[in-house]
């Protein structure tokens, strides 16, 4: 069998994906990143590669790196076509990177222009994107602090939400960590 010209980056970018994959769920980040960064570097125009990379990234801690694949695999999808799961999984690792990297106006601005419209009037949207919509909505409940104190009603409620999320408990707990200890002076 001969391959088409371009069936063999294909072939060796699944590959890479797919032993990326299995890193990933051994929580393997770094290797799983190596994995996802050499496919991504093999279809440079795949918009799944660079966000597998920026998903590893995002749980290495490496923040400002993560948004490097997100920014990348955001520029893919416009080329692509806009898939609506992945463009906004991608949307909120963004607006999470921006958190961590206390870039809070970006997030909250990129959540109020982007993300949230995404879902504002679906109300028939699969679970997973619920979620989304419920970080949206805890996003703007936490945008509110920044004048105010939280309460301990609502540090209670949204600690309970971040950690029913199926990834990320860990960094998603420091969001809201991240919200209550703002300088409101900054």
């Amino acid at each position: 069998d001969s391959l088409n010209p371009g069936e063999e980056p294909n072939k060796l970018a699944l590959q890479l994906k797919d032993k990326g994959n299995e890193f990933y769920k051994q929580c393997h980040f770094e290797k799983a990143f190596e994995c996802y960064a050499q496919a991504a570097v093999t279809l440079p125009n795949d918009p799944i590669m660079a966000s597998n990379a920026s998903a590893a990234l995002y749980e290495l801690g490496r923040y400002h790196d993560s948004l490097h694949y997100v920014d990348r695999a955001l520029k893919n999808q416009e080329r692509e076509g806009l898939i609506l799961p992945l463009h906004s999984k991608l949307l909120a690792r963004k607006i999470r990177c921006l958190n961590f990297l206390r870039r809070y106006k970006e997030a909250i601005k990129l959540n109020n222009d982007q993300l949230f419209p995404l879902f504002k009037d679906k109300p028939d949207l699969p679970s997973a994107v619920e979620e989304i919509r419920g970080f949206s909505e805890t996003l703007n409940k936490a945008s509110a602090s920044f004048s105010d104190s939280i309460s301990e009603s609502a540090k209670e409620e949204s600690s309970r939400f971040l950690l029913r999320l199926p990834k990320y408990r860990p960094q998603w707990f420091s969001i809201l960590l991240i919200f209550v200890s703002i300088d409101t002076n900054s």
